[in-house]
């Protein structure tokens, strides 16, 4: 039976990975919008992007270990991402 713990880890991992994914998501849009978009760049960032989906499907609340390690891997990256430029 999972534990508050479970849940609590499995929700932390899960939102690094669709901050991720998110972040993959809206750098392929603002390239597309270019006048002539890196095709070679936005194929990598899909290919990242379904890596962090088939992360994301691998998630078991039960699976304290993988949580833990998709937080360790994926939470410095994506604090990284959405820190603010200059902090006040």
């Amino acid at each position: 039976m999972a534990t508050a713990e479970n849940w609590k880890t499995f929700d932390q991992a899960e939102w690094c990975l669709d901050l991720m994914i998110s972040h993959y998501a809206t750098s392929m849009n603002a390239e597309l919008q270019r006048p002539e978009p890196d095709q070679a760049l936005i194929a990598k960032w899909q290919q990242e992007q379904n890596h962090l989906d088939d992360e994301r499907d691998a998630l078991r609340i039960e699976d304290q270990a993988n949580s833990e390690r998709v937080i360790n891997t994926y939470g410095p990256l994506a604090q990284e991402l959405y820190r603010p430029a200059n902090p006040a």
